[in-house]
């Protein structure tokens, strides 16, 4: 209804002004007192009319600036200036037939058109370039109130800018297929100036329209972290069109079980095996030791590498007696591992972490006394080694030791999630084949509870590819949403190191750069992942320390500014204007605080920042026809 309102308002108060208005110039001609006062007061009344309508079509505009149906008050602008000019070539016509016979020879009628219902005219149309204007680029035709930007020899305080499209497009072909975001600078557009909402299209401006940035993972580590605060779509604007996009094997951690339902169609057309892991499904399973002593590792180096996903390892240094326990817990679990591996009493198929739950979940009398049979018995010097200390240590410190190993290990006691790692309907061969897809559903009350579960999965099957030394097919994609639920997971960082050669590719989504910070030990350690990635996107950000962070990084910019000062004597008063050059940040904190949700800057090394739109996929029709249904945006579908 206000679009329906914004085209026929602007055009029918124009048409209304130009016919009530007509005849007022012999009303100011009357104010004349002399023959030549009449004579111009008469012809602006002529051409007052078509300047009233065209001011008053520019007053609409302004009043409506800001609105998302600027553009429809623009081109009902046009179609009141059109009207007006028709109107005036009518009258104008009818004023001249009226002698046209009376013309002399070799005398054009033009010669004859009314100057003033010219000058008239003239002043509607040039009002309806402006209607023009503002009905192609919106809310962007208007002024901007930044102050003006200096470049060149004068920029003394630096000329930061935003990386243009046409580089952009250079940086991130659309071939790629990591989707980045869209190619077109959404606070230059029609809709910069209100907020954007999914479920009003008219706030949507050329999102979904516009070419696709991608990431081929030519430059760099390859790797990508993203950072958008609660609510800011991080799924629908990252994972889904990735996991549309990306041709390679591809292992997501799916939290909200979301992105599978919507993207395994289009994986298995496109030749995918597809596997949902989740505790909803427990038939579906792998074992999480079956790379353990493959493609030239040791199964000793391996064994102390589960242990340590299945610990929840911390970045920061913890008190002497909790390090102590917990490390003693820690090589409790790594011996029981070893000992289901190594010592040769179980059978293959049931070298698994659920067996070794079965062997730890003993009555503690009875598990020393398994232990000592592991040491008497054991065909593996490293078991040996590994349950000598629990041997003679004393029944109060092995308590402890005892408790902490069985709450560490206490999710594999849920037979479902037991089975998720300790299954046989594949295998991490499969992952490394590059013919398989893997999406993680542990929803957030998984992860917060029994983070080493995700940490189990995720670990095996990174290591799986990581000990093959780059002899995979195709690179893997790990997409992880959520990832600071995992906690500290040092794999992840010798594949933030170490992954581009192996055949590994990291895209990581955190919610803000503190919450880097409180899962990977303060700013030293988040500076790294921002040293390795190939590109950092900050989206939805609702974080002062971030904004701040951003602001920072993309530089400053010189600026001219104009100054006045007044100044008053005894003799009089004197104002003195002057410009001076000064320093601003290319975007402010604020102003990064303000920006749309479908908005984001990205960061490579080397190159200018980019701000640009983010690929929200169901504002595009490539994208909505490849989808499955979305239950939890049902209503954005239709």
């Amino acid at each position: 209804m206000n679009r329906i309102l914004f085209a026929i308002v602007p055009a029918l108060l124009m048409i209304a002004v130009v016919i009530g208005m007509t005849g007022i110039e012999q009303w100011l001609a009357a104010f004349g007192k002399t023959d030549n006062a009449r004579l111009m007061l008469g012809r602006i009344g002529i051409a007052l009319p078509y300047v009233a309508a065209g001011a008053i079509g520019v007053i609409f505009l302004f009043a409506t600036n800001g609105s998302s149906s600027i553009k429809v008050a623009g081109w009902g602008f046009v179609v009141g200036s059109m009207a007006a000019t028709i109107i005036a070539v009518m009258r104008e016509a009818m004023r001249i037939s009226a002698f046209a016979d009376r013309v002399p020879a070799g005398r054009s009628l033009i010669a004859y058109v009314d100057p003033a219902m010219m000058a008239g005219v003239t002043v509607a149309l040039l009002a309806g370039v402006f209607g023009l204007r503002v009905a192609i680029t919106g809310n962007a035709a208007f002024a901007a109130t930044a102050p003006r930007r200096i470049r060149g020899k004068r920029a003394i305080h630096g000329e930061s800018d935003w990386m243009s499209m046409p580089e952009a497009a250079r940086l991130f072909p659309d071939a790629g297929g990591i989707v980045i975001g869209e190619r077109y600078r959404v606070d230059r557009h029609s809709v910069s100036a209100i907020s954007f909402r999914a479920d009003a299209k008219d706030t949507w401006g050329a999102g979904g329209k516009s070419p696709l940035l991608c990431f081929d993972g030519s430059f760099g580590s390859s790797h990508g972290v993203v950072f958008a605060g609660s609510g800011g779509f991080k799924t629908t604007s990252v994972t889904i069109p990735t996991a549309l996009k990306w041709g390679g094997g591809l292992v997501v951690l799916d939290p909200s079980s979301e992105v599978a339902p919507m993207v395994i169609e289009h994986r298995k057309q496109a030749g995918r095996n597809v596997i949902v892991l989740g505790p909803g499904n427990p038939a579906i399973g792998f074992n999480a030791l079956d790379w353990i002593g493959r493609f030239g590792s040791t199964k000793e180096e391996d064994i102390v590498a589960v242990a340590t996903w299945v610990m929840t390892d911390n970045p920061r240094q913890a008190s002497a007696r909790d390090d102590f326990f917990r490390a003693s817990a820690l090589q409790l679990l790594t011996a029981l591992i070893a000992d289901v591996c190594l010592s040769g009493h179980t059978e293959e198929k049931d070298q698994t972490l659920r067996q070794v739950r079965a062997n730890l979940s003993e009555p503690e009398p009875k598990l020393r006394e398994r232990l000592t049979n592991i040491h008497n018995q054991s065909d593996s010097a490293f078991v040996k080694e590994n349950v000598a200390p629990f041997i003679s240590m004393t029944p109060e410190t092995f308590s402890g030791v005892y408790a902490n190993a069985v709450k560490e290990t206490h999710w594999l006691s849920y037979p479902n999630y037991a089975a998720l790692v300790s299954g046989s309907s594949f295998s991490t061969d499969d992952l490394a084949a590059g013919i398989t897809d893997i999406f993680i559903a542990l929803d957030l009350k998984v992860l917060e509870t029994h983070p080493g579960l995700a940490r189990v999965i995720i670990g095996a099957l990174m290591n799986a590819i990581y000990n093959r030394n780059g002899e995979v097919t195709n690179r893997t994609l790990f997409l992880l949403d959520e990832v600071a639920r995992l906690g500290y997971l040092r794999i992840l960082e010798t594949a933030r190191d170490a992954g581009r050669k192996y055949g590994l590719t990291l895209t990581l989504i955190f919610q803000s750069i503190g919450q880097m910070r409180e899962a990977y030990g303060g700013r030293d350690a988040s500076s790294k992942w921002f040293e390795s990635a190939s590109w950092i996107s900050f989206a939805a950000i609702n974080d002062p320390e971030t904004a701040e962070y951003i602001s920072k990084r993309c530089g400053d910019t010189t600026v001219e500014v104009d100054q006045t000062s007044h100044s008053s004597q005894m003799s009089g008063s004197s104002r003195t204007r002057s410009k001076q050059l000064t320093h601003r940040p290319l975007i402010l904190p604020h102003e990064v605080l303000r920006m749309r949700g479908d908005e984001q800057i990205v960061f490579t090394a080397g190159n200018a920042p980019l701000r640009c739109g983010r690929a929200v996929w169901f504002r595009r029709e490539d994208m909505r026809t490849c989808v499955g249904h979305n239950r939890f945006n049902s209503n954005i579908e239709s």
